[in-house]
C-alpha cells in the first residue's frame, strides 16, 4: 500500500517507488503511469532523478549480516572493515586472506 501524506495524497517520491515496484522503469512510460494511477504530474526527468536517488540510498549505511559492511561504507568505518577481515580469516584462514591481500596490493 502506498504511503500517503496527511492530506491523503501520495508523494511524488512514493509514486515513483510504487511505479518501480510495479516493474515500470522507462521514464516516459512511468510518467504516464503515475499520471493515470495517482493523478500526479511527474515529468520523465523527475522520474529519472527520483529513480537515481533511490538507487544511491540502497548502497548507504552498513548491514549487519555476518558483520560485513555494505560496499560503500566499508572504507569509512575501520571497525566494520576489521570485522569483515576477521570474518574472512575465520572462513578462509589467515594464509588465504594474506594471499588475497597480496593480489590486491599488486
Amino acid at each position: 500500500m502506498a504511503k500517503k501524506k496527511d492530506d491523503g495524497t501520495i508523494s511524488k517520491a512514493e509514486a515513483v517507488r510504487q511505479t518501480l515496484a510495479a516493474g515500470i522503469t522507462k521514464p516516459k512510460e512511468a510518467s504516464a503511469y503515475i499520471q493515470q494511477t495517482y493523478g500526479l504530474d511527474v515529468k520523465p526527468q523527475v522520474f529519472s532523478a527520483y529513480k537515481s536517488l533511490g538507487k544511491n540510498k540502497k548502497g548507504k549505511g552498513g548491514r549487519r549480516a555476518g558483520g560485513r559492511a555494505a560496499a560503500g561504507g566499508a572504507a569509512g568505518n575501520s571497525v566494520e572493515l576489521a570485522r569483515g577481515v576477521k570474518q574472512l580469516v575465520s572462513t578462509y584462514g589467515a594464509d588465504a586472506v594474506a594471499g588475497m591481500l597480496a593480489v590486491i596490493a599488486d
